[in-house]
């Protein structure tokens, strides 16, 4: 029993090796900042028992807050005491972003945010093992490396050492595990949590031993206190253990008949672990955890982010495609026999563990697949379903060898190669990740052509790192930009990088200058979207010649621009500017302008009078029409800053709105309310190319 928990703690540590060794390629979540900011908030309460922070702050905290925080907060600068240049402490123990910010904080539970900043306190922080921001992803790591090592050693227990082997190989080279193991530490250690959670269930059962359950049953507390994913595991459980419990004798079955009062301490054991690890629920515990199911139903079920994935009666096809074509075909036959494997002993034979596996396996998918559910950013969010798959395809493989054994020693002789065959197979994925690194969870396979074959057809997410690739560009700039160089982003902050890692006199201030050409760097993900309509990623794509570009299979995911007359588009460059003053006519509440002709726009300016008698504006936005039948509405909405140096707009009685080149004839502007100072127009200044 040693040797054989040894050895699976072994391949769990090549797994953690192996991700260390890699974890400096891989940029911070580009969500990931919230989640540490508030992690470290928690932590604190709960190590401290306050709610700010008494240690001063760190060098890099000053780099922070000069390009990022000080925009929101300026003024603070002169007061800031930083003990010595090698004093460790986290930037995101941000004095102006703790507990009193975060205690009411709707969203995902905070379990895993505190884990992870537990481990930046404990590997940064006190030993300085690494730096700041790899600290937190050493959690994912961490976590990963332990399921990598439970899936081979029950593998190995219910079905042999090879079966353990190529189920291992399949998790740990699954391209979308892989990548965001190293830095995401939401989807990551919900994947865990779930798998450890149905594994000690299943231990609990099988062998009769209460402790298991309750083992259970804090790994769904954990889960619980990360994402709402576990709320689906009944009906994994449920089914299964029906199941085995039907198949058991009448005497086993009086046993389980004793358990009852498990039905009542398992969830209560969950919600605790969740109500204790969620301060956010501390303040209403009702009324704050229905707004978390508020939230969760907003997001999983409100909006519909792949319409033309859905089929019949509205089921949606958009995870099972996504997963058949960003799965390694090899691996995709193998867990397909593995699944008919599953359903043929759950027919006839009392073995129900592979039933577990492919309900595990079915679930996740099915749930999202459903009318009415919601998914994106590929399957991420449903990655649970990962483990169960590469157990199958372990079960498979085994299948196979097994058969093919047989099959040749009738005729010739026992051919112990073909385990070894199944295995040199996966060497086409292991070298394709090598290929990719860093951007393994933008794969696609040979069913789709690769990445570029699923651009061509229009799959919704293509292309999405969730930022993880974003160092690429961070290390283009401290090399080639200028000294004293501005960076801004195509969407999001900078902030979605670990902005100390710049160059000192490089300033990340995300001040995006759009048609006005003051000379900063511009950093996009270029991966498919629904900001690559925004201007600020429009304006630099029609207007730029981008000065880096980082491909995946000849599809860029990452563009560098330089925002300068230096860098126009020759086609650019040939234009004149010039500027129509068309009369704004109020049509049905809404003022719209007649350029006489089609034109192409670059801005429009207008002035307004403020009366007294008229109402401060809610909410405004652009329409385009070439015919003025049909219309084109602009994602930007005002007030609101699309051009960060112009700062917000309307600002006093004008308000400056961009344009990234539209060749339209008719404008149109709405504004909320209808009485709104904004529609007192009387003077309107709109700039052309021609």
């Amino acid at each position: 029993m040693i040797k054989k928990t040894g050895l699976a703690i072994f391949i769990g540590l090549l797994f953690f090796i192996a991700q260390i060794l890699t974890l400096q390629d891989y940029n911070i979540m580009w969500d990931a900042r919230g989640h540490f900011l508030r992690g470290q908030s928690y932590a604190n309460l709960y190590l401290t028992g306050k709610e700010t922070y008494d240690e001063p702050i760190s060098k890099a905290y000053v780099r922070y807050y000069r390009d990022y925080i000080s925009r929101s907060t300026p003024g603070y600068e002169k007061s800031f005491y930083v003990p010595s240049d090698s004093y460790r402490k986290s930037i995101y123990k941000d004095p102006f972003h703790g507990f009193k910010v975060y205690k009411n904080d709707l969203g995902h539970p905070s379990f895993s945010d505190i884990g992870a900043a537990i481990f930046n306190i404990v590997l940064y922080e006190k030993l300085g093992l690494v730096k700041d921001d790899l600290a937190y992803g050493l959690f994912a790591i961490f976590l990963s490396a332990v399921l990598v090592a439970l899936v081979f050693s029950w593998v190995r227990q219910s079905y042999g050492s090879f079966a353990a082997i190529v189920s291992t190989l399949v998790l740990g080279t699954y391209p979308l595990f892989w990548a965001e193991s190293h830095f995401n530490i939401k989807d990551v250690p919900e994947v865990v949590f779930f798998s450890l959670t149905i594994w000690a269930f299943w231990v609990g059962i099988s062998k009769q031993l209460k402790k298991w359950i309750i083992i259970s049953s804090i790994f769904g507390g954990f889960a619980l206190g990360t994402k709402f994913n576990i709320v689906f595991l009944p009906f994994i459980l449920i089914p299964w253990f029906i199941v085995f419990y039907l198949g058991q004798s009448k005497e086993s079955r009086r046993k389980y008949h004793a358990w009852w009062w498990f039905l009542f301490v398992y969830p209560l054991i969950i919600f605790s672990i969740f109500f204790a690890t969620y301060p956010y629920i501390w303040q209403d515990p009702l009324g704050n955890f229905l707004n978390v199911i508020s939230f969760y139903k907003n997001i999983g079920l409100n909006i519909d982010y792949t319409p033309q994935f859905r089929t019949f009666f509205g089921f949606n096809t958009y995870p099972l495609i996504w997963i058949a074509i960003t799965t390694y075909p090899w691996v995709l036959f193998l867990s397909l026999i593995g699944s008919l494997i599953a359903l043929f002993k759950f027919f006839k034979s009392k073995d129900t563990l592979p039933l577990l596996f492919l309900l595990w396996f079915l679930v996740p998918i099915v749930r999202v697949s459903l009318p009415k559910s919601a998914i994106y950013d590929g399957v991420r969010q449903i990655m649970e379903f990962i483990p169960a798959m590469a157990i199958l395809a372990g079960i498979g493989a085994d299948k196979i060898a097994k058969f093919l054994n047989g099959y040749i020693a009738k005729r010739f002789k026992q051919f112990n190669l073909l385990q070894i065959g199944i295995l040199l197979l996966f060497i086409p994925l292991i070298l394709i990740l090598i290929r990719l690194h860093p951007a393994e969870n933008a794969y696609f396979n040979s069913l789709i052509g690769g990445l570029k074959g699923a651009k061509e057809n229009h799959i919704t997410g293509w292309g999405n790192t969730d930022g993880g690739i974003y160092r690429k560009a961070l290390v283009w700039l401290n090399k080639n930009a200028e000294p004293n160089a501005h960076i801004a982003v195509g969407f999001s902050e900078t902030a979605d990088f670990y902005l100390p890692e710049f160059r000192e006199d490089l300033r990340a201030d995300n001040q995006f200058s759009g048609y006005l050409q003051k000379g900063e760097y511009i950093v996009a993900l270029t991966h498919n979207s629904e900001l690559e309509y925004t201007y600020r990623m429009m304006y630099p794509e029609r207007f730029l010649e981008p000065v880096y570009i980082y491909e995946v299979d000849g599809v860029p995911l990452i563009k560098i621009w330089k925002n300068d007359t230096e860098h126009l588009k020759k086609e650019i460059q040939k234009l004149q500017k010039i500027t129509v003053n068309p009369i704004a006519r109020v049509e049905n509440a809404r003022v719209y302008w007649d350029l006489g002709g089609v034109k192409q726009l670059n801005y429009i300016e207008i002035t307004f009078e403020q009366k007294l008698s008229c109402a401060p504006l809610s909410l405004a936005y652009f329409q385009i029409s070439k015919d003025k039948e049909h219309w084109e509405t602009l994602p930007e909405t005002y007030p609101g800053s699309p051009i960060d140096v112009l700062g917000k707009q309307p600002d006093g009685n004008r308000l400056i709105a961009p344009f990234a080149g539209q060749k339209v004839r008719f404008i149109q502007f709405t504004a909320e309310p209808e009485d709104s100072c904004v529609m007192n127009i009387w003077k309107s200044i709109i700039e052309v190319f021609e």
